[in-house]
């Protein structure tokens, strides 16, 4: 456990699913995950490492992208 009171070692396994589909100019694509994603994070301490926003196995994202190319 860490000092947040955390198991971590539960949650060994990171996942993601990906899919991506295109329609002539049109790209569709879709993803959901459950992995170490560090999106700005807050440094703990000095010398230490970026926090892991989704750190037990509820904690997962999706996103969606819809891009135009020619």
């Amino acid at each position: 456990m860490n000092s947040a009171g955390l198991n971590l070692s539960r949650d060994n396994w990171k996942w993601c699913l990906h899919a991506a589909k295109t329609f002539g100019h049109l790209l569709i694509s879709f993803q959901g995950a459950n992995d170490h994603t560090r999106p700005g994070g807050t440094l703990t301490s000095p010398g230490s490492e970026w926090e892991t926003y989704f750190v037990t196995p509820k904690d997962w994202y999706w996103l969606a992208r819809l891009g135009f190319f020619f």
